[in-house]
């Protein structure tokens, strides 16, 4: 069989788009559920990667298999790095709502301090979203986190205004 006859299959089934890319809609969810759960960090990746595909043409089951991800391995903060280090920026409420809810909840402590960090570089994709710009801004005053982190999300968050660029080696408060 040609590549050519294998596309034109693929397509017919409505795994391919006519343009040749991945129709994440028809995309089965149990590969990524799968790989979700799997102990291999590329397979981790990939599965976030196919997750957030999914989420974003509109697949709710994507993103309650992420958040189940999420859920499952709340003390697992090397397994939740690997995740927060490859979400992608996606305008919907529930996804973002979910994630600073997420992060809301987690003791910030020397071990969870790394997946934070990753969770705050995440947000920074986001730009001039006031969803994320309101929730930043509210972690930036809350008494649960340290002065240096409440700092980390008031910067964030002018990093999604767009008034600076943001680093965590910088002290931008003088």
């Amino acid at each position: 069989m040609t590549k050519q006859e294998i596309t034109k299959k693929l397509q017919k089934a409505g795994i391919l788009t006519a343009e040749g890319q991945i129709n994440y809609l028809n995309y089965s969810i149990e590969k990524p559920l799968k790989a979700i759960k799997s102990t291999d960090r590329v397979k981790i990746k990939t599965a976030v990667y196919t997750l957030c595909e999914m989420i974003k043409v509109g697949n709710n089951t994507a993103m309650f298999v992420l958040f189940d991800a999420f859920n499952d391995n709340k003390l697992n903060f090397k397994y939740l790095e690997i995740i927060a280090e490859n979400l992608q920026a996606i305008e919907n409420n529930e996804y973002i709502d979910f994630i600073f809810d997420f992060l809301e909840k987690t003791k910030s402590n020397a071990t969870s301090r790394i997946f934070i960090r990753s969770l705050i570089e995440f947000f920074i994709k986001y730009n001039n979203n006031d969803k994320v710009i309101e929730r930043l801004d509210r972690l930036a005053k809350s008494k649960k986190f340290s002065y240096r982190m409440k700092k980390h999300f008031k910067h964030a968050k002018e990093a999604v205004l767009r008034i600076s660029s943001f680093s965590f080696y910088e002290d931008h408060y003088y």
